[in-house]
């Protein structure tokens, strides 16, 4: 996710975050791949966002329910919104616009991908529906 920044000396909650778990879970480089050959290694939007940054925007917003303007105000409020995505506090973030292009991109492909996510986050017991992320009681 690039070198360490501002972001990473923050302090954070003892309970930690489901954000950093998921984050550790899930191995990001098959997405990578998948995304490279999807883009031939591209960024999207301008200027230029890493594909798996971007992906994992589409990710927070399919588990937090959030329209593309919501997330895009949820990127410039939440550090844990920023950090998971892999933007540090000085980078610059996708608008709605670009957020909208990059699932419009993935048509038909972000299914894929998506079930990919979906695997080793299940196995682990971490509990995803729409809207919702939690651990089983």
């Amino acid at each position: 996710m690039g070198q360490p920044s501002f972001l990473d000396m923050i302090k954070q909650s003892p309970k930690g975050s489901l954000l950093d778990d998921m984050a550790v879970m899930v191995d990001w480089k098959p997405f990578e791949r998948k995304l490279k050959s999807f883009f031939g290694g591209r960024g999207m939007g301008r200027p230029s966002y890493a594909p798996l940054s971007m992906f994992k925007i589409l990710l927070l917003q399919q588990l937090y329910d959030l329209s593309d303007p919501e997330m895009e105000h949820q990127l410039y409020d939440r550090l844990s919104f920023r950090k998971f995505c892999g933007f540090g506090l000085a980078d610059a973030l996708p608008d709605e616009t670009t957020i909208c292009r990059f699932r419009q991109s993935l048509q038909g492909k972000s299914e894929t991908l998506f079930n990919l996510f979906l695997d080793p986050i299940e196995g682990k017991g971490l509990l995803i529906r729409k809207g919702t992320l939690g651990m089983p009681r």
